[in-house]
Formats: structure tokens, sequence, C-alpha cells
């Protein structure tokens, strides 16, 4: 048997439009889109199970509400893509719509408590406004469907129904949602293969920031820096799938081609799994870096005012700080994390921190003093920022540790640039492995996307698809030279444009896979 004998039943790529019939869609489409909303319904039943405990009927109910609106949204958008999905714009952009719905859930579950007193309804709002959404999508792709299948006249009723009774859910839906109060809330996008652990990088934060005053809930929670990382990190994996599965063929290709391209899937698999955890981390680093700003503001406002002598005593200067920082840091600390040691330090320097400003006061040229206070002041800080780092799930090694070193009674004093300098190391290895494993999947895909191609299709215009993800994954990988250049590299790392950054290189190659070629390059082929 030859090549051509397998390529007997190929067929060209149409190329997308905005609708498209659900009668002419794609086989290896179909098996992809079945696969999706199910992995999406496990990952986010994963993250609500392990943020809250079954441990009485209040949250057995709870469990049970959150599992039924889940399970209930799965199963019909399931039923839809099995039956009727087609690749187009259209379908395209409802999936992302759908994917954002799926993120809605990872954002309300650790939330999720019905039945308690909330001084807050904005959780209860912000689900029922994705349920209306996710009805209002899937009666949209409803009617597509039965737009070309009219002319079979007996599936017109049903598929009325269909329409009709998804189209009256998302009303009562919008009624719930304009019958809560009224308050501010962002719906962000969803995650494909990385749903897991995105999802628990967005239900810590909203978990930690329920705790917070209305204005920094706003910077972490609902604040566009925020919400556009978790925006760039749920594109980027969602580009990532569009620029493999767009390239998927079913046909034969040559024994040792398809074992080779067997084999690259593994390297394949290894940079996406360190492209979604790496994300995480660096959507981490950003809030930290945002709380990190706040609480040096914090520490920086009450030490002008002791330097001014502004307290009476050290007493009132000590609880000043701790009632400031207790109520921004130690009272959000979320439940599982251990920051007893850390805590016992902090109260610790406080009484050393209050017995240096009494010295002070009563002697202000007592250098003794001056310095209890400084090295006090210096682990209290060192103290804030480790269990900031702790309540996001940063930690650096344990001998690393910065309270392990720390014994209060003692003159040994932990630096606290020395602590930061921990953390920006251990985020500029994220940094690092990020960038080189996104571009390195990019130029897997690229090679196995040559690998793949069908002989019909082996044209100019596909080889320079295939030259733009290689060169842009290569730039994307260049990136990491920044670290060469440390002044360049804390700009960089502390800016909002790491994640965007792959966001809109990625999406240039999608661009340029669905570019058409000119007319007068299809003619000239055909004369």
């Amino acid at each position: 048997m030859t090549d051509s004998d397998y390529h007997h039943h190929a067929h060209e790529k149409k190329p997308l439009t905005f609708f498209a019939s659900p009668l002419a869609s794609d086989e290896h489409l179909d098996d992809a889109m079945q696969h999706q909303p199910s992995s999406l319904f496990v990952a986010n039943l994963t993250t609500f199970t392990s943020l809250k405990e079954i441990n009485d009927s209040a949250s057995l109910r709870a469990y049970i509400g959150f599992f039924a609106l889940l399970w209930l949204t799965w199963y019909s958008n399931s039923l839809y893509h099995v039956r009727f999905t087609a690749d187009c714009i259209f379908e395209r952009i409802a999936k992302a719509l759908h994917f954002g719905v799926m993120i809605g859930f990872a954002v309300v579950g650790p939330a999720w408590e019905p039945g308690k007193p909330s001084y807050s309804l904005q959780k209860y709002q912000v689900l029922s406004f994705i349920l209306m959404v996710s009805r209002l999508v899937l009666a949209a792709q409803y009617d597509m469907t039965l737009y070309f299948v009219r002319r079979y006249k007996d599936t017109i009723l049903p598929l009325g129904l269909v329409v009709a009774s998804t189209l009256t859910a998302a009303v009562l839906y919008g009624g719930i949602t304009a019958a809560l109060p009224a308050e501010q809330c962002d719906v962000v996008r969803e995650v494909c293969e990385g749903i897991i652990v995105i999802c628990k990088a967005v239900s810590k934060l909203v978990k930690i920031g329920s705790y917070f005053d209305s204005r920094v809930t706003g910077q972490i929670v609902a604040g566009q820096i925020v919400a556009g990382q978790i925006v760039a990190g749920v594109v980027i994996i969602d580009l990532l799938y569009m620029l493999y599965f767009d390239r998927m063929h079913e046909d034969h290709f040559g024994t040792i081609k398809q074992q080779i391209w067997a084999s690259l899937h593994f390297f394949l698999h290894i940079m996406l799994v360190l492209v979604l955890q790496g994300i995480s981390y660096l959507i981490m680093w950003v809030v930290a870096l945002l709380r990190l700003d706040r609480l040096d503001t914090r520490f920086r406002t009450i030490e002008a005012a002791s330097v001014a002598f502004s307290y009476p005593n050290g007493t009132d200067f000590a609880n000043t700080l701790r009632k400031n920082i207790d109520t921004y840091l130690w009272n959000t600390v979320p439940k599982g994390v251990d920051a007893s040691k850390a805590l016992g330090v902090w109260n610790a320097s406080l009484t050393t921190l209050a017995q240096g400003y009494d010295g002070m006061l009563h002697d202000r040229k007592n250098m003794s003093a001056v310095a209890v206070m400084k090295q006090s002041l210096n682990i209290a800080e060192s103290m804030a920022i480790q269990t900031m780092f702790d309540s996001l799930g940063v930690s650096v090694p344990k001998d690393e540790a910065g309270y392990a070193d720390v014994v209060p009674d003692k003159a040994k004093a932990l630096d606290k640039m020395d602590l930061l300098k921990k953390y920006e190391k251990r985020f500029e290895l994220a940094f690092d492995y990020v960038f080189l494993s996104a571009g390195l999947a990019l130029t897997f895909i690229a090679y196995i996307a040559f690998l793949s191609l069908q002989q019909e299709r082996r044209h100019l215009c596909e080889y320079l698809r295939l030259l733009v993800m290689l060169v842009t994954g290569f730039t994307i990988c260049l990136i990491c030279l920044v670290t060469t250049n440390k002044k360049e590299q804390k700009v960089y790392m502390e800016s909002a444009w790491m994640l965007p950054t792959i966001c809109i290189l990625f999406f240039l190659c999608v661009v340029a896979r669905h570019i058409r070629r000119p007319k007068w390059m299809k003619r000239e082929k055909a004369e």
C-alpha cells in the first residue's frame, strides 16, 4: 500500500468561518471537545473538595448543592458538545465563555457557605450571573444548530423546546442576580488542561481576600492587575489548546514519522506541566508585590511616627503596630497555614520594640535602645513578610526559612532584605522555567505539526505559519536572557507584563495559523 492510499480519505481543512454547520464537523474536533467539559468538571470538583471539609450537616448540604449546580452545568454543556459542536469562530467564542463560567465556579467555591450568616451576598450574585451567562450562551448555540438543521422538520420541536427551557432558566438566574444587592464583581476566564492549578491559585486569593477591608479586597480580588494576570494565564492555556488541536490529523503519515510524533509528546507534556504550574506562581508573585507594597506602607508610616516620638510610650507604639498589621495580616491567615511560630516571634519582637522605645524616650542619645528598636522592627517586619508569603502558599526551602534562625531573646536578627532576596530568587526560578517551557512547548507543537502535515498541504504558506511558531517559541525562550541584567529583570518582574507577554505572542501564532492565502497565490497554483 502506497502513501497515497493513506490519503485517499484525507481532506483539506476548510477556512475558519464565523458560523459552521454541525453536520460537517471534524471527528477529531468532536473527540477533543468531548474530553474538555469532563476535565473542567473534575478539576473544579477536586478544587472545591480540597478547600471544603464535610464535617457537619450544613457543610454536607453545601457540598451537595454546589455539586448539583456544577454537574448540571457540565452535563448540559456536554450534551451539546458531543452532538452539535462545530469548528467556527462562534463556537470558539462560546467555548471561551463556558470556560469563564467554570472559572466562576472556582472563584465562588471557597466562599460557598449557604445557610450561614454573611455580610456580603456577592458570591451568590456572581454564581447566579455566571449561570445566567451559561444558559444564554447555550441557548445561542442551540439556536445556531436549529438554523442549520431546520430542513429536518422532526428536529424543530425538540430543539425549540430545549432553547425555550434554557432561556427560561437564564431569565430565572437573571432575576436572582438582579434581586441581590449590587456589588462589584468580576468573572474571569477559564483554563483547559491547567484548570486545577489555576483554580487553586484563584481560590486561594479569594479565600484570603475575603478577610481584607474593602479597599484591599478590590486590590487583590477584583483589581484590574490581578484580574488581568488571571485572564492572561487562562488565555495562554486556551491558546496552547488551539495551537495543538488545530493541527491534529487522523491521517496516516508514515510509521517512522508517527513514532517520532508520539515520542515528542513526552517532552511537550513536560513543557505544558511546567507552564501550568509556573503560571500560578507568577500570578501569586504579582499578588505578593501588591500586598508587600501595602505592608511596607503601614510599617513605614508607623515607623515615621515613632521617629517623631508621636507615641507617649512603648506600649502604645507596639499596640499601634500590632493593630494595623494584625488587621491586615495575622487575622487573614487562611486555615491550614501554621503561623504559630512566626506569631510567637512577632509578639516577642513587639515586646522588645516597646522596651527599646521607652529607653529612647528616657534618653534620646541611648544608642543601645536605638539598636534594639531597629533590630526588633526588622524581625517584626520579616515575620510579617514571611507569613504573608506563607498565606499565599509560597515558601522557601526549610533551611532558608526566616523564623527558624530567629531567637527572640538573643541578639541575632533576621535581615529583611536577605529574606526578600530568597523569595525573589524563588520567583526568578519560576520566571525562567515558565518562559523556557512556554517557548519550548510552542517549538514542539510546531515540529509535531510539521511531522503530521499532509502532503497536499505542504506549500509555502503552511511552512511560513510553522516558521512563525518556531521563531515565536525561540523569542519567548530568549526573554529569559533578561536575567543577565538584574536591573532590567527587576523592573520586568515587578511589572504586570510577564503573562500578558506570553499571551500576546501565542495569540499572534493563532492569528498566523488562520490567515488565508491570497487569492492570487491560489490562482497561480491552479494554473
